[in-house]
């Protein structure tokens, strides 16, 4: 099956530059289905009638449940009227809403002819149809139906004249829009859209198709169930294409394109169609089933059974076929039926009749012809072999096989022949009742013995014998390892996975299994040098070794460090192992630290944010590695942040109020360059300070917490206070001007920037 999901227009788009002239093209059949239907029910009852009835059945004697029976069939038989008595609207018992209409000819008209081919039955005609002429379908109680079946069987007779791209409209699933199936210019079907996109497209070409027309019988189907339309070419699968728009509408065209299809530059896809029939079907049948229906359109000949041979042994299989007759089932004695016309049968008996009848079913009473056949197969017993001989053994120990198988006759007509696979240093007797053979290498190796009866009947078996050899001891491991170092030791030998081992590990402990017997993760926690010993056991073989290793001392790792240290202070790391410093390697992770020296057995390290570190250390001596972990706690340096005035006047009270990160536990030392401190909201956090002298203070702010000092320098500048002093006269006359004299500290050389005044004359017009 092909699953198309889109496809590049581009590459559709070749047109021959060969112009066809009066084409024509035959359509034979369409089915539509909407459940699944198993074919292996219609085998069933076949069986089954093939046990109760005779071997010379005709069609009329199957009951009716072993064909497929449509929701409506059209055979043409001089009209174009529904076929299916239960759904034909011309019934005057049927029910207007859910019978089936008529077909009615779209646009032309075409001409019923006597069916010549396929069936042969004197009922069967078809239906053939010029290029501008079709079928258009009420699809009555199937409007809507979300799942169904459509089965066509057509021959094309060639393509309309004006048909320039060899492309051939089948049929639409909608006229709104104008897409539909099509027969496209290389033979395949192929889904378009209403905009000329091939949406889906199968993969097996029509024969001939467009350059040797007429074509053979053409058998379609489409099924659409849960929205995916599967379609079927002569019985076989092409194509699934999922979408919404494939629910039946009336007035569904079958081979006339409708209105959509033509015009506004679009290329005329006709030809000229003989039809045999049209099936509708309610449900939705599988690729079984589609291929049934295809089988059953066509009637055989007259069956003969072949048989490749007609005597043989118990137990031979002969290859019997029915030729002449391409039916939909055949029916052996046997009690099988087989979807083909070729029967495998197994000789079980000295003699046995087996007939055959083949059966061809289609709906609606049209109905291929059923015949039959005989044969008469012999049979000869097999002979007995009794082979008596072991099972197992040793490489290099000699085997004997003996047959008790009856000689038969005078002189005995029986005959033996041994053979055996493998490599062997020596055999014996392959020609008689007693086989001698020595193996030489380990092997599980097929023994064979045929024997000839006095009929010819050959009987043969072959068993198999397990060779053991005698297994290497190769071990893989380290020459040395540290104490306590887990190391990998496998046995590299040619043991076979049946083989049993046993191992000790002078003191070693096992840490991990990784292949039961043969791998191993080990570790010593003593010195000196092991001998691992080992046995192997196969078979009856069985071998003893052993392996040393040497076990060294692991490095010590021991450092004198303190536990904390202040932000941005170096803390010391110092060596007191057991390493060979001057050949030992080391590897550090200091959690983000900085080193600040270039011993790296004794590090000078510094962190420049707060919290625990965790430092890692790993010591690689003669492949000894050694680690270990340190918590260090690299305590905060607090801030020295605060919010002070940069000037106050001299007796004026300046606050100041310390922002920075010490805690409750810091101690805050203030050195206030002669500062007198008062209003203490927070003591030595949030504070007044008043100076008697002017001139640049400098304050000192030292903070200790938990050992972390940090210490800030400060300046303020602290100026005179100006007095208010002034002269002006005791008394004046309204209106009279006055002059008013500041006779004060102030320094009236500053600017007004600097300097300011504020006067408050009473209500009097102030004049400069």
């Amino acid at each position: 099956m092909v699953k198309v999901h889109s496809m590049d227009m581009d590459t559709c788009k070749e047109v021959t530059a060969v112009y066809r002239k009066n084409c024509i093209v035959h359509l034979t059949n369409i089915s539509i289905y909407s459940k699944v239907v198993s074919k292996v029910n219609k085998i069933s009852t076949l069986v089954l009638l093939g046990f109760l009835l005779s071997p010379f059945l005709t069609l009329g004697q199957f009951s009716p449940d072993s064909v497929l029976t449509p929701a409506a069939c059209y055979n043409f038989v001089n009209n174009f009227e529904n076929d299916n008595g239960e759904t034909n609207c011309n019934d005057a018992d049927s029910d207007p809403g859910t019978c089936i209409e008529d077909l009615t000819p779209e646009d032309g008209t075409g001409d019923f002819i006597d069916a010549d081919e396929l069936c042969g039955n004197s009922n069967n005609k078809y239906y053939q149809m010029p290029p501008d002429a079709g079928l258009l379908v009420d699809n009555g109680s199937l409007t809507d139906q979300d799942q169904y079946t459509i089965e066509l069987l057509f021959k094309i007779e060639s393509l309309a004249s004006d048909n320039q791209t060899d492309r051939l409209f089948i049929m639409n699933f909608f006229n709104q829009n104008g897409a539909g199936l099509f027969v496209d210019s290389d033979g395949i079907i192929k889904y378009f859209d209403q905009n000329d996109n091939v949406l889906a497209a199968g993969t097996t070409p029509i024969a001939g198709y467009p350059d040797n027309l007429p074509s053979e019988w053409i058998n379609i189907a489409f099924s659409l169930s849960n929205d995916t339309l599967t379609v079927y070419f002569n019985g076989e699968e092409e194509f699934q294409y999922v979408d919404n728009d494939f629910v039946l509408r009336n007035n569904t065209s079958y081979f006339y394109p409708p209105n959509k299809m033509r015009g506004n530059g679009k290329e005329n896809p006709e030809g000229e169609i003989t039809l045999d029939y049209i099936r509708y079907f309610d449900q939705v049948l599988d690729a079984t089933s589609i291929e049934s229906l295809n089988l059953a359109a066509i009637a055989g000949n007259d069956i003969e059974i072949q048989a490749s041979a007609t005597a043989g042994c118990f137990g031979d299989e002969i290859t019997l076929t029915a030729a002449g007759g391409d039916r939909s089932f055949y029916i052996w004695s046997t009690g099988d039926t087989t979807d083909t016309d070729i029967l495998t049968y197994t000789i079980f008996k000295e003699t046995d009749t087996v007939w055959v009848q083949g059966v061809a079913v289609s709906p609606c009473e049209r109905q291929c012809f059923d015949i039959a056949d005989t044969i008469v197969i012999s049979g000869y017993p097999n002979p007995d072999l009794g082979i008596v001989g072991p099972t197992e053994v040793c490489e290099g120990d000699p085997v004997l096989f003996s047959s008790t198988a009856d000689p038969a006759g005078n002189p005995p007509q029986t005959n033996w022949f041994w053979s055996t696979t493998g490599s062997t240093s020596s055999q014996s007797g392959s020609d008689t009742k007693d086989f001698s053979v020595t193996y030489d290498a380990n092997d599980t190796v097929d023994v064979s013995l045929q024997v000839t009866n006095e009929y010819g009947c050959v009987g043969d078996t072959t068993f198999q014998l397990v060779v053991n050899n005698v297994p290497t001891t190769d071990v893989s491991l380290p020459a040395t390892a540290c104490e306590l170092q887990s190391v990998n030791i496998e046995y590299t030998g040619d043991a076979t996975p049946g083989a049993i081992f046993t191992w000790d590990w002078d003191g070693g402990t096992v840490e991990n299994v990784i292949d039961s017997g043969r791998n191993f993760d080990v570790y010593w926690d003593s010195l000196g040098t092991k001998t691992i010993r080992f046995e192997i056991e196969e078979g009856n073989c069985l071998v003893v070794d052993s392996v040393t290793i040497e076990i060294t001392k692991r490095p010590t790792i021991n450092y004198t460090v303190a536990d904390s240290v202040c932000a941005t202070n170096p803390l010391n790391f110092t060596y007191a192992g057991t390493a060979d410093t001057t050949v030992a390697n080391i590897n550090w992770n200091f959690d983000g630290g900085v080193q600040s020296n270039t011993d790296d057995f004794n590090p000078e390290i510094a962190w420049d944010s707060a919290g625990l570190k965790t430092v890692l250390v790993e010591i690689d001596e003669g492949s000894c590695v050694s680690s270990d972990t340190f918590e260090i706690t690299v305590l905060p340096v607090p801030t020295t942040d605060v919010n002070i005035p940069a000037n106050v006047c001299s007796g004026q009270a300046a606050t100041f109020e310390y922002t920075g990160t010490a805690d409750a536990s810091a101690d805050l030392v203030w050195t206030l360059d002669g500062g007198t401190v008062s209003n203490e909201v927070d003591p030595d956090r949030l504070f007044d300070v008043t100076w008697d002298s002017v001139g640049t203070k400098t304050i000192t702010l030292n903070i200790s917490q938990n050992g972390c000092d940090t210490e800030e320098t400060f300046t303020i500048d602290v100026g005179k206070t100006p007095t208010p002093d002034f002269d002006l006269p005791a008394g004046a006359c309204m209106g009279e001007d006055i002059v008013v004299l500041y006779t004060g500290t102030a320094n009236l050389s500053l600017d007004s920037t600097q300097l300011d005044f504020d006067w408050n004359w009473g209500g009097v017009m102030e004049r400069l």
